[in-house]
């Protein structure tokens, strides 16, 4: 508004905030696997967001009967207690920045194994999951054939000794 050579401005704060989104993936290394054999897991969080991911929390759930964790590893400490792997809460996770979770897990016996991950965040308090199956099946024997004669020595002949 002017008059009589006055003139008044106004003006306005404008705050734009970003929001954190997470990407989940989950993978197993082998499958199928032999019963006896380890089969290695890995969950990948990677925050495609424009603000920090907070308080990410992550566990994992094996079927007790099928799988045995062996070893977990993440950016956190891990706590393994039966057929629950869980990690320490994630403080932040960075925009653009990833974070690896992986889960060593012995096959029991034959069958289907669906190994379960899942996640919560400040963002997502309910958990938002995954399922990798995997194929557990009976030991691949590959006999190694017997040598000739058994494995029993053998006398060699006469002149070649």
């Amino acid at each position: 508004v002017t008059g009589a050579g006055v003139r008044v401005e106004k003006s306005s704060r404008l705050e734009i905030v970003g929001i954190p989104a997470i990407k989940m993936m989950m993978t197993d290394d082998n499958d199928p696997v032999e019963v006896g054999k380890i089969v290695t897991y890995r969950m990948t969080l990677t925050n495609t967001g424009s603000a920090p991911a907070k308080k990410i929390d992550v566990k994992a759930t094996l079927p007790p009967d099928l799988l045995k964790a062996v070893r977990a590893t993440g950016p956190t400490k891990e706590s393994v207690a039966g057929k629950f792997i869980t990690f320490a809460t994630v403080d932040a996770l960075q925009p653009g920045a990833m974070i690896t979770f992986t889960f060593e897990c012995q096959a029991l016996k034959e069958g289907d194994a669906r190994c379960r991950v899942e996640y919560t965040s400040e963002l997502n308090p309910t958990a938002i999951y995954e399922e990798e199956p995997t194929r557990l099946v009976a030991p691949l024997g590959n006999p190694v054939p017997a040598p000739p004669g058994g494995g029993v020595p053998m006398a060699l002949p006469p002149g070649k000794e």
